[in-house]
């Protein structure tokens, strides 16, 4: 039974996770939805549906490990138990750690500065765990497994994303007719993002549903088989839907009927190569745009669609920034 003290310390750290939450969407939600808002594929109301949706099963499927991570692999725990008030003293630490990233969060949000909530919150737990024991109530190991991944994730998802690009660009872009080739891309993208997000659920069980572990062979049998499904389903079904929207927008240019192209979907982007979407998946603000004449229209056409698809899509694979900003000067 929880006395006051604990009581008040679980209802104001309850608020004020809700409160990181709400810094952590201001902040954060514009790297998965900015580059389709800002390229028109999604009105601002349809991306924070989108963005609730997503960001609250994320948290709920796959935000177990990291909790972990953040409760036990920063701290010493065991300092805790050596005092009769560890316990208590560990929830005041726990809702410290709380209020300072939330803090910061805000703060950075409304100075337009892009940070890390992850960031915020090791520091913050870490920082009260030196106050508390010093350099000893630290789990150094952990801190350093939890640096090193900040070096090397963008590493491995720069290699893949690189990959990625680089078979596009030699199978689709450099095409002289690239509209069918990417049509016939599409479904071989949805299926690595179905897999690769049902693999991601799957591996090491639901705690929440209460399903233990779940067999290596068997998640991979089902992300896998999930994938192929959903890659048949946008061969037969989604392609042609495209292919569709994609001709019915060249019949517009080609009869150059402006009141038209205004009232559709402001095709004037299609004078602009995917240079502005790169910029745009770079920089969170006030990206820099710069315009490049196509060709011909359809080109720009399916140039735009393959680009939209790979930058909303392709996240799932965590494309580093920094490989990505390179990658655009290629093309």
């Amino acid at each position: 039974m929880l006395d006051k003290t604990e009581l008040l310390l679980v209802v104001v750290g309850f608020i004020i996770a809700f409160i990181n939450a709400f810094g952590l969407g201001a902040n954060d939600v514009a790297n998965s939805f900015g580059t389709s808002v800002g390229s028109k594929v999604l009105s601002l109301r349809a991306a924070c549906i989108l963005a609730t949706i997503c960001e609250i099963s994320g948290s709920v499927l796959l935000g177990r490990q990291v909790s972990d991570t953040v409760r036990s692999g920063i701290i010493d725990l065991t300092r805790f138990n050596e005092t009769e008030d560890g316990p208590l003293r560990l929830m005041q630490g726990q809702v410290s750690s709380l209020i300072g990233s939330t803090m910061w969060m805000m703060i950075a949000t409304f100075l337009k500065m892009p940070v890390s909530a992850t960031h915020s919150i090791v520091g913050a737990t870490a920082g009260f765990g030196l106050v508390l024991f010093g350099l000893q109530g630290i789990n150094w190991g952990g801190i350093l497994k939890i640096v090193a991944s900040w070096f090397i994730s963008p590493m491995l998802s720069g290699l893949v994303s690189s990959c990625l690009y680089l078979v596009i660009k030699y199978t689709v872009l450099n095409r002289t007719e690239p509209l069918e080739p990417a049509l016939c891309t599409l479904p071989f993208l949805y299926g690595i993002t179905v897999t690769v997000n049902v693999f991601s659920v799957l591996y090491g069980g639901l705690e929440i549903l209460n399903i233990p572990k779940i067999e290596l062979w068997i998640v991979l049998v089902t992300s896998f088989g999930l994938g192929i499904v959903t890659a048949l389903v946008v061969f037969f079904f989604v392609r042609p839907l495209i292919r569709k929207k994609v001709q019915k927008r060249l019949e517009i240019v080609a009869s150059g009927d402006q009141s038209c192209l205004e009232k559709k979907s402001k095709l004037s982007i299609l004078k602009e190569l995917p240079t502005r979407i790169i910029s745009s998946f770079c920089c969170h603000r006030n990206p820099p745009i710069t315009v490049v004449e196509c060709d011909d229209e359809k080109t720009g056409i399916v140039h735009i669609l393959l680009y939209l698809y790979i930058v909303n899509h392709v996240r799932i694979l965590h494309i580093a920034v920094f490989l990505t900003r390179s990658l655009s000067a290629l093309y």
